[in-house]
């Protein structure tokens, strides 16, 4: 007779890792969003009245994004599949995001890109482990 659990390997573990990684980074990403949006130093420079209604709307990007991060984590850890989707596709815009700012910000934004490739690898390879009808 042939059994019908599929073997769990230490790869669930780390799927577990990478969705606490999109925890946090979701919460970083809501942070740097509430800060660009209420902190008027923010922006002070040169470009004025521009940089300030371009970190506004920078701010409220990163909040929404960083709350779609956090749904797709909890998501993760009760092994949704459409969860996984959205974290990939998620990490894979976080990572360009910062890729963008690598020149301003250059140890914080490869730190955020390695784990945001760590996420997309562990959920695309070993993200079938943690399913919910497994």
């Amino acid at each position: 007779m042939e059994s019908t659990e599929s073997d769990v390997t230490g790869w669930v573990g780390w799927i577990v890792f990478a969705a606490v990684l999109m925890v946090m980074m979701g919460v970083f990403g809501i942070i740097g969003g509430l800060i660009a949006i209420f902190d008027d130093s923010y922006t002070s420079g040169p470009l004025g009245q521009y940089a300030n209604s371009t970190a506004n709307a920078w701010g409220w990007s990163a909040n929404i994004i960083g709350l779609i991060v956090l749904f797709a984590a909890f998501g993760i850890l009760q092994g949704k599949t459409w969860a996984r989707i959205v974290a990939v596709v998620m990490a894979g815009i976080q990572a360009i995001d910062h890729f963008a700012t690598i020149r301003v910000y250059p140890v914080w934004s490869l730190i955020v890109i390695f784990m945001c490739i760590f996420v997309i690898y562990a959920l695309t390879v070993h993200g079938r482990e943690l399913r919910e009808d497994v």
